[in-house]
């Protein structure tokens, strides 16, 4: 149980140890304060039981996985949902930007997956409509729609 590792333990020290940061460096009208028993936080008219976190990271999770799966994978059932306990990854690697996508183990696993959203927006015309513009100057004859990639990145950032 340490906020150093990549868990969900981990995941919630880390945000208990930022809300006591917070606390003391930037709410200075609202502050965040824990009981004597460090069991329930208290902002303003809001208190947070710890024994609520699982409910809550339930909730966040259920959100996380309806805004990749409906949103960003555009609800495609052709597209494989890929569970991430398949996925390796190399906890010795040291590199900045590396991820498990590089790691040679995942090849398999993630076979396709690069292409996958080009090709349901390349053989699904409601998608195409959607994403795509007729453009007799481009070397396709199409080009991206800018306001739906605009909302496309949004939800992305959502997500993240």
């Amino acid at each position: 149980m340490q906020q150093t590792v990549e868990t969900p333990i981990g995941e919630i020290l880390r945000w208990r140890l930022l809300l006591f940061k917070i606390s003391k460096e930037s709410i200075r009208d609202h502050e965040v304060s824990w009981d004597e028993s460090e069991q329930v936080l208290t902002y303003e008219d809001t208190e947070l039981h710890m024994d609520q976190i699982p409910t809550l990271l339930g909730s966040e999770y259920q959100d996380c996985h309806g805004l990749l799966y409906d949103d960003l994978m555009m609800s495609q059932k052709t597209i494989s949902h890929i569970n991430s306990s398949a996925l390796k990854d190399g906890p010795n690697v040291n590199t900045i930007n590396w991820n498990f996508i590089q790691y040679w183990d995942n090849v398999n696993v993630l076979k396709g997956a690069y292409t996958a959203l080009l090709s349901a927006i390349d053989h699904l015309k409601q998608l195409s409509h959607v994403f795509l513009s007729a453009d007799t100057r481009a070397p396709d004859r199409f080009v991206w729609r800018e306001s739906t990639l605009a909302g496309y990145e949004a939800t992305v950032q959502q997500f993240l």
